[in-house]
């Protein structure tokens, strides 16, 4: 940073808001997984929705950690990969609907946490992998 440069200071609105909507359906699953067991229910239709997210959600995984392993085991570096993006948001688009339709579902609620967390196309992953970028978080002085 040059002495020309303004610094940055941190917008602690800006990314409480991101953080919070990033961190939505996370909160979502956590808080069914709670009701379930004060007032459980079933909803098959939820775990179908959550159900098919999972795919989604592990094909995102796959391209982002798996797939560039694989490639430097095979060749011994990671020269000429080319990174292939999945279905970002897609994924959180489907939790999201299947987490509302079958809220206080503890199956729905148990297997979209982990669709959450492998889903490396989602918000909370976005969130993650942004939050030193000063450019889209903070403002500068």
């Amino acid at each position: 940073m040059t002495s020309e440069e303004p610094s940055r200071t941190w917008n602690y609105r800006h990314r409480a808001v991101g953080a919070a909507i990033c961190l939505a359906p996370v909160l979502l699953f956590v808080v069914s997984l709670i009701a379930s067991q004060i007032a459980p229910r079933d909803s098959g239709m939820g775990l179908g929705v959550v159900v098919c997210a999972l795919p989604v959600a592990i094909l995102n995984f796959h391209l982002s950690f798996v797939r560039p392993a694989l490639y430097r085991w095979r060749r011994g570096t990671l020269e000429g990969f080319r990174h292939i993006s999945g279905f970002p948001l897609f994924g959180t688009l489907l939790l999201v609907i299947g987490g509302v339709i079958g809220f206080g579902d503890w199956r729905a609620a148990a297997i979209g946490l982990v669709a959450v967390a492998l889903d490396t196309g989602g918000l909370p992953w976005f969130l993650v992998m942004t939050w030193r970028d000063d450019s889209l978080w903070d403002t500068r002085g």
